[in-house]
């Protein structure tokens, strides 16, 4: 495997170890476009092996050096987006909400204007009423992998879940499992 794909490999590990594991519906990451050159090549690649598990790779924002990347589970997306007080939710912000492709579209467009869609906590699988508060800038209880205001045990028992994904998998990498290894391993 080439250098440039193991750094992406890496990556896609550390940060989306919850989604890769099916524990949260998408995860962010970013990459700086000087270290990995290839990164079309290297996303093509990744998006071929990861089509098998139903996991998608797309280019949310492309700025200058960084590339912001989304890795979501199509269907865990496809049904969160289609309960009613999230669709409720987007069609207030002006998202179509009858074509997954349309919505992430949409956010990707609201990701290339000026101010920063925080609606985006709903496509990372952050409860609504979290996402909610946090846009009405409330005092959260916790920070961890999104501010919580609502449910603080479930969160916390969820974010060790997301931390265990992560330390496993990348404990994994580090040995030299390749990820396809890891996804056959997590079914």
């Amino acid at each position: 495997m080439k250098e440039s794909y193991r750094l992406f490999q890496k990556k896609l590990v550390t940060y989306c170890s919850p989604t890769l594991s099916h524990l949260k519906v998408a995860s962010l990451f970013a990459i700086d476009k000087r270290e990995i050159e290839n990164y079309q090549e290297c996303i093509r690649y990744f998006n071929r092996s990861l089509r098998t598990y139903q996991l998608s790779l797309m280019i949310l924002k492309n700025k200058q050096n960084r590339l912001l990347i989304y890795l979501y589970h199509y269907n865990q997306l496809k049904y969160l987006l289609s309960k009613k007080e999230i669709k409720l939710f987007l069609q207030e912000r002006h998202y179509p909400t009858n074509c997954l492709h349309a919505t992430l579209g949409r956010l990707k467009c609201n990701l290339m204007s000026d101010s920063f869609p925080h609606e985006i906590g709903i496509f990372l699988g952050y409860p609504l009423y979290d996402v909610n508060c946090f846009i009405k800038h409330k005092k959260c209880k916790y920070v961890g992998y999104w501010k919580v205001y609502g449910n603080l045990k479930n969160a916390k028992k969820q974010f060790e879940r997301y931390e265990c994904a992560k330390r496993t998998m990348c404990h994994k990498i580090d040995k030299g499992c390749m990820l396809t290894e890891l996804l056959n391993f997590s079914l």
